[in-house]
């Protein structure tokens, strides 16, 4: 670490930290510092986890959100009786081929096999 930064912090207990006072009580005096140092750690990285997943579900109630307005759309389009596609996707596409196409296509291979769909 190039930078100089502090290495060390002290705090005090209030009255209203009773627990952990208890809790610090409980381990010897010489693994304190060392237990602080990995319950702050653990917090620290708890904490970033809450911020992601906070971060997440603003994501997913901003795409709800889209989701229910375009749902809401399409509701008053049927309601008023359009379809939602029909605006979107014209009943013959460019490059689509048309179902007469499709019908010549096939009786013109079966026919060279002499098969005579016609009769």
């Amino acid at each position: 670490m190039g930078e100089t930064w502090k290495r060390r912090y002290s705090f005090r207990l209030t009255e209203d930290d009773i627990e952990i006072n208890d809790f610090m009580e409980q381990i010897p005096a010489r693994k304190r510092s060392e237990t602080i140092r990995k319950m702050l750690t653990i917090a620290y990285r708890h904490m970033q986890a809450e911020m992601a997943e906070q971060r997440d579900l603003q994501k997913v109630m901003a795409e709800l959100t889209e989701m229910k307005e375009m749902q809401q759309q399409v509701m008053e389009m049927l309601e008023r009786g359009v379809s939602p596609t029909s605006n979107k996707f014209p009943q013959e596409q460019e490059g689509a081929v048309s179902k007469d196409a499709v019908f010549d296509t096939a009786q013109s291979f079966l026919s060279s096999f002499g098969i005579d769909m016609n009769a």
